[in-house]
């Protein structure tokens, strides 16, 4: 039997200055049955160019401020 499929979603918004630390925390747990969503309420910041850099390790909803 597998284990649940869990899903991690990361609402942000202008938090490019932490969020590779909490992306490279749950990315890096032991288990591996899950889904990250992270949720970008329309940064103005680095966000979205490092949100760019995880691309296929999760998923991401860009939204309008």
């Amino acid at each position: 039997m597998s284990a649940p499929l869990i899903s991690v979603i990361i609402p942000t918004f202008n938090r490019g200055y932490c969020l590779a630390g909490t992306l490279d925390s749950v990315l890096g747990q032991s288990f591996k049955n899950y889904e990250l969503i992270v949720v970008d309420d329309g940064s103005t910041d680095a966000t979205p160019q490092l949100l760019d850099r995880y691309a296929g390790r999760l998923s991401c909803l860009k939204t309008s401020h």
